[in-house]
């Protein structure tokens, strides 16, 4: 688990290099998802797992400069989780509210730096402690060596999977063509290609978490529990510009490696295991403002 936890660290340093460089083109949009997990079991274990998660993400501020540009957003997400085993996971709505805020620098024509902090509360939020509030921050610096090509650096720290952790990384982005990119770091991969001046594909792989931390009854007494899901996920996605403004996005994919940890308040270890893989369905809509 920890050897694991490190890879996914080290490659969420290259994600969250990538989320800010996206940050600023969405930063006039406003972005609404639905994303659908079906059932499947968990593996050893008698009891089954079913997630649905709605998403909604606007921009709170942005201030450009002739080499530097501030901006800051809002993002939602209500998650409705079914376990069928209530006496380990004794919840079924869950909450997590991010405010992301990014800064780039241009030092030099050929290199951009990037800063990004993002503070998280997630759980049911019955209760809101210091318990359900996270962190994940990065330092990073885009290299352009060519017009074509773009080294990615990037220093990541987060305390939300686990203790706090610190990890430097490096990958690339790759314009391979006026209609396609691809950007490379490890397990994390993007290819873009535009099949029409509307439409375009995106092919991708990467690691989807999600962390809750909870608060309910269990045999008859309130207890604290964090819930964690891990997977590798691989998604084929299609978006449909039918409008200057308007955008929709159709994405399916499978998770794989999935894993399910449930601690209580101690840190003490209540569950751990494998889930089964499962197909992934996403839908989402883009209003530029």
């Amino acid at each position: 688990m920890k050897s694991g936890l490190k890879i996914l660290f080290c490659t969420l340093a290259l994600a969250a290099n990538l989320k800010a460089q996206d940050f600023f083109p969405s930063a006039k949009a406003v972005g609404l998802s639905f994303t659908h997990i079906p059932d499947e079991g968990l593996k050893n274990v008698n009891a089954d797992l079913q997630l649905d998660q709605w998403a909604v993400s606007a921009p709170a501020f942005y201030l450009p400069s002739d080499n530097w540009a501030l901006g800051g957003g809002l993002s939602y997400e209500y998650s409705l989780l079914d376990y069928t085993n209530s006496s380990v996971i004794n919840e079924r709505e869950l909450h997590s509210l991010s405010v992301p805020i990014v800064v780039t620098l241009d030092s030099t024509e050929n290199l951009k730096w990037i800063g990004m902090i993002n503070p998280n509360i997630s759980g049911d939020f019955e209760k809101i402690d210091s318990d359900s509030v996270y962190l994940s921050s990065l330092v990073g610096a885009n290299y352009t060596r060519s017009e074509n090509w773009k080294w990615l650096f990037g220093v990541f720290y987060s305390n939300g999977l686990d203790d706090d952790f610190v990890v430097p990384a490096v990958g690339f982005q790759w314009k391979i063509s006026e209609d396609s990119d691809l950007f490379f770091g490890g397990p994390i991969i993007r290819y873009n290609r535009n099949l029409t001046p509307r439409a375009k594909l995106t092919l991708g792989s990467g690691f989807a978490s999600n962390r809750w931390n909870t608060q309910a009854s269990y045999a008859g007494a309130d207890a604290q529990r964090d819930i964690r899901l891990r997977a590798y996920r691989l998604s084929a996605a299609v978006e449909w510009s039918f409008s200057d403004k308007h955008s929709i996005t159709i994405s399916s994919g499978m998770d794989f490696a999935r894993e399910l940890e449930i601690t209580d308040r101690n840190s003490s270890t209540l569950l751990e295991g494998d889930l089964d893989s499962t197909p992934v369905f996403k839908v989402g809509y883009n209003f530029k403002l």
